[in-house]
Protein backbone atom coordinates (compact mmCIF):
# COMPACT_ATOMS: atom_id res chain seq x y z
CA UNK A 1 0.00 0.00 0.00
CA UNK A 2 3.08 2.56 0.82
CA UNK A 3 4.43 1.91 -2.64
CA UNK A 4 1.39 3.00 -4.29
CA UNK A 5 0.66 5.77 -2.72
CA UNK A 6 4.32 7.07 -3.31
CA UNK A 7 3.41 6.10 -6.66
CA UNK A 8 -0.04 7.34 -7.63
CA UNK A 9 0.09 10.39 -4.82
CA UNK A 10 3.52 11.20 -4.29
CA UNK A 11 3.02 10.11 -0.16
CA UNK A 12 6.57 10.05 1.08
CA UNK A 13 8.18 12.92 -1.01
CA UNK A 14 7.70 11.44 -4.29
CA UNK A 15 8.65 14.35 -7.15
CA UNK A 16 7.44 11.85 -10.36
CA UNK A 17 3.84 10.67 -8.61
CA UNK A 18 0.91 10.37 -11.31
CA UNK A 19 -1.05 12.91 -9.21
CA UNK A 20 1.97 15.34 -9.65
CA UNK A 21 2.56 15.04 -13.38
CA UNK A 22 -1.50 15.42 -13.47
CA UNK A 23 -1.43 18.32 -11.58
CA UNK A 24 1.76 19.99 -13.36
CA UNK A 25 0.66 18.60 -17.02
CA UNK A 26 -2.94 20.36 -16.60
CA UNK A 27 -1.39 23.52 -14.88
CA UNK A 28 -3.33 23.11 -11.86
CA UNK A 29 -6.75 22.52 -12.81
CA UNK A 30 -6.91 18.21 -12.99
CA UNK A 31 -5.54 17.74 -8.95
CA UNK A 32 -5.88 13.89 -7.92
CA UNK A 33 -6.70 13.25 -4.32
CA UNK A 34 -5.99 10.01 -2.17
CA UNK A 35 -9.49 8.42 -0.78
CA UNK A 36 -9.97 8.89 2.97
CA UNK A 37 -11.23 6.98 5.82
CA UNK A 38 -13.24 4.06 5.19
CA UNK A 39 -10.11 1.57 5.64
CA UNK A 40 -7.83 3.56 3.06
CA UNK A 41 -4.49 5.02 3.91
CA UNK A 42 -3.07 7.45 1.78
CA UNK A 43 -5.30 6.78 -1.23
CA UNK A 44 -4.99 3.46 -0.80
CA UNK A 45 -7.11 0.16 0.14
CA UNK A 46 -6.46 -3.33 0.26
CA UNK A 47 -8.55 -6.12 -1.09
CA UNK A 48 -8.82 -9.47 -0.26
CA UNK A 49 -10.85 -12.32 -2.27
CA UNK A 50 -10.55 -15.58 -1.45
CA UNK A 51 -9.31 -16.62 -4.67
CA UNK A 52 -6.56 -18.32 -6.59
CA UNK A 53 -4.90 -15.76 -8.50
CA UNK A 54 -3.39 -17.97 -11.27
CA UNK A 55 -5.45 -18.75 -14.24
CA UNK A 56 -8.19 -16.47 -12.57
CA UNK A 57 -9.78 -14.51 -15.61
CA UNK A 58 -8.92 -10.95 -15.10
CA UNK A 59 -12.68 -9.69 -15.64
CA UNK A 60 -13.54 -12.28 -12.60
CA UNK A 61 -11.08 -10.82 -10.52
CA UNK A 62 -12.28 -6.79 -11.36
CA UNK A 63 -15.78 -8.32 -10.64
CA UNK A 64 -14.96 -10.16 -7.31
CA UNK A 65 -13.04 -7.00 -6.37
CA UNK A 66 -15.67 -4.95 -6.63
CA UNK A 67 -17.77 -6.36 -4.92
CA UNK A 68 -15.56 -6.63 -1.83
CA UNK A 69 -14.42 -2.68 -2.51
CA UNK A 70 -18.59 -2.31 -1.74
CA UNK A 71 -18.79 -4.62 0.71
CA UNK A 72 -15.91 -3.11 2.78
CA UNK A 73 -17.07 0.86 1.95
CA UNK A 74 -20.65 -0.36 2.55
CA UNK A 75 -21.66 1.97 -0.99
CA UNK A 76 -20.86 1.73 -4.18
CA UNK A 77 -17.37 3.28 -4.70
CA UNK A 78 -18.19 4.56 -8.23
CA UNK A 79 -20.74 7.13 -6.95
CA UNK A 80 -18.31 8.69 -4.72
CA UNK A 81 -14.75 8.75 -6.66
CA UNK A 82 -13.92 9.66 -9.37
CA UNK A 83 -11.20 6.98 -10.34
CA UNK A 84 -10.63 3.96 -9.02
CA UNK A 85 -7.47 1.33 -9.78
CA UNK A 86 -6.93 -1.92 -9.48
CA UNK A 87 -3.56 -3.66 -9.32
CA UNK A 88 -3.79 -7.31 -9.87
CA UNK A 89 -1.56 -9.68 -7.90
CA UNK A 90 0.07 -11.51 -10.64
CA UNK A 91 -1.25 -14.57 -12.59
CA UNK A 92 -4.27 -13.39 -13.98
CA UNK A 93 -5.54 -14.50 -17.32
CA UNK A 94 -6.93 -11.59 -19.69
CA UNK A 95 -7.27 -14.01 -22.64
CA UNK A 96 -4.04 -14.47 -23.94
CA UNK A 97 -2.39 -16.74 -20.87
CA UNK A 98 -1.88 -16.04 -17.08
CA UNK A 99 0.26 -13.17 -16.69
CA UNK A 100 0.69 -11.78 -20.35
CA UNK A 101 -1.10 -8.45 -20.08
CA UNK A 102 0.51 -5.11 -18.73
CA UNK A 103 -2.60 -2.57 -17.94
CA UNK A 104 -5.94 -1.24 -19.09
CA UNK A 105 -9.07 0.98 -18.92
CA UNK A 106 -12.53 1.42 -19.71
CA UNK A 107 -13.16 4.45 -21.82
CA UNK A 108 -15.45 6.43 -20.46
CA UNK A 109 -15.43 4.89 -17.41
CA UNK A 110 -13.73 5.41 -13.73
CA UNK A 111 -11.86 2.05 -13.76
CA UNK A 112 -8.16 1.56 -14.82
CA UNK A 113 -6.62 -2.25 -13.91
CA UNK A 114 -2.47 -2.81 -13.89
CA UNK A 115 -0.89 -5.97 -13.57
CA UNK A 116 1.15 -6.46 -10.90
CA UNK A 117 4.03 -4.31 -10.90
CA UNK A 118 3.01 -2.59 -13.91
CA UNK A 119 0.64 -0.31 -11.53
CA UNK A 120 3.40 1.37 -10.37
CA UNK A 121 5.04 2.49 -13.46
CA UNK A 122 3.88 6.18 -13.93
CA UNK A 123 3.75 5.89 -17.86
CA UNK A 124 1.43 3.04 -17.47
CA UNK A 125 -1.03 5.37 -14.67
CA UNK A 126 -0.76 7.81 -17.18
CA UNK A 127 -1.40 6.13 -20.24
CA UNK A 128 -4.61 4.38 -18.85
CA UNK A 129 -6.03 7.15 -16.87
CA UNK A 130 -5.37 10.43 -19.44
Amino acid sequence: ADELAFAFFGVGGNPQSFADRYEKCSMGKLIFEPAAGNGFRNGVIELTVNEDIPGQSTYKMIHKGNQELKRQLGFNPGSKYDHIAYILPPGSDLGRGPGKWLAFAYLGLNLSVYNDKNGMYLSHQVHEIG
